[in-house]
């Protein structure tokens, strides 16, 4: 953190110097635009600061190397001040992030747990189904079969009574008349 700070402020010195030499080759250009198109007045003061603009070798005084320099610090204090809020607001964006993927993660376990959940109770409701319908089938078979039963049970009976009352048979005799009587025993 504190060699990407020293990264930072050095990049900004480099910008601010920069930025300050091309505004003086901005004014030199400007400067010498004038001059070209005669514009420029030829009075004595304008012809020394043109030339002062010019000069290579010029060398400020104490106090534009104080502006500057409190100039560069407000800079650096403002970009500074930029930096720390977006480290914090980086955090808590990250904090935020993490948050989102935990109640992602948890909503996406007890979806999945409500889909297992419903995917068990219709299996469950599917053998129920299955195992009402079996009992309902055997139930059909078990009438029926007590039907045949039944059924059997009662021809036998019928078969007993029969073989338990005689055959009828017949006598025939004749009675005075001569007529024939039928004697059922």
């Amino acid at each position: 953190m504190y060699l990407e700070r020293i990264v930072h402020l050095t990049t900004l010195k480099l910008d601010f110097e920069r930025n300050y030499v091309r505004e003086q080759k901005m004014i030199e250009k400007q400067v010498n635009k004038l001059y070209e198109t005669r514009r420029a007045y030829n009075s004595y003061g304008n012809e020394q600061f043109q030339e002062w603009l010019l000069q290579e070798d010029t060398q400020t005084t104490p106090d534009q190397e104080l502006i500057i320099k409190h100039r560069y610090l407000d800079m650096i204090g403002r970009e500074l001040d930029k930096v720390e809020p977006t480290a914090e607001k980086q955090s808590i964006v990250r904090m935020q992030e993490e948050q989102q993927r935990h109640q992602d993660h948890i909503r996406r376990k007890l979806h999945l747990r409500r889909q297992i959940e419903e995917e068990w109770k219709t299996k469950e409701m599917l053998l129920l189904t299955k195992i009402g319908e079996e009992v309902k089938r055997e139930a059909r078979i078990e009438e029926q079969r007590q039907k045949v039963r039944e059924e059997a049970h009662r021809k036998l009976l019928q078969r007993s009574r029969k073989q338990v009352i005689p055959p009828v048979t017949s006598n025939r005799t004749r009675n005075k008349n001569n007529q024939a009587i039928l004697i059922v025993l």
